[in-house]
């Protein structure tokens, strides 16, 4: 089966995106995905974030999607610091807020929001941002222990 001129062409320019980087996505190779008869380009891209992603080819170029959506969750987590910082919970007064970095070996649901705490004892301790504001974490564990300790 030969190709018209046309689907040639758009292959051509198509893959003349390979190896450029758009915003935080870097182009590794471009596909095309056949839907009801209209065909689309797809590309396969790597985050600055170490992240790979597979995007539209038109969203990348014209910045529509600009990274795999590790910023997204940057900007949610500055966004709950400036509301939750300072509050205090039980015994947990919130310091910051914070994300633990990506890690290629635990699946994106897996990097929970947490809460760095100082308890009225003194010692900081870091909780799940659910755990805290549901009221499940009320110390640091300090009011265990002393409970513990009474009942020896």
């Amino acid at each position: 089966m030969s190709k018209n001129k046309r689907s040639i062409n758009l292959e051509k320019k198509a893959n003349s995106h390979v190896g450029k980087k758009y915003n935080h996505l870097k182009i590794l190779s471009t596909y095309l995905v056949d839907c009801n008869g209209k065909g689309y380009r797809k590309c396969y891209c790597v985050c600055s974030c170490g992240r790979s992603a597979s995007r539209d080819l038109h969203h990348v170029i014209n910045g529509t999607s600009k990274c795999c959506g590790c910023k997204v969750v940057e900007r949610r987590t500055r966004s709950i610091n400036r509301k939750y910082k300072g509050k205090v919970y039980g015994n947990l007064k919130v310091l910051t807020v914070y994300t633990p970095e990506f890690n290629p070996e635990y699946p994106t649901r897996e990097r929970k929001r947490l809460f760095l705490c100082q308890c009225s004892c003194g010692n900081k301790s870091t909780h799940r941002y659910t755990s805290v504001t549901s009221g499940k974490a009320r110390s640091c564990g300090c009011k265990g222990r002393k409970r513990k300790e009474r009942s020896i």
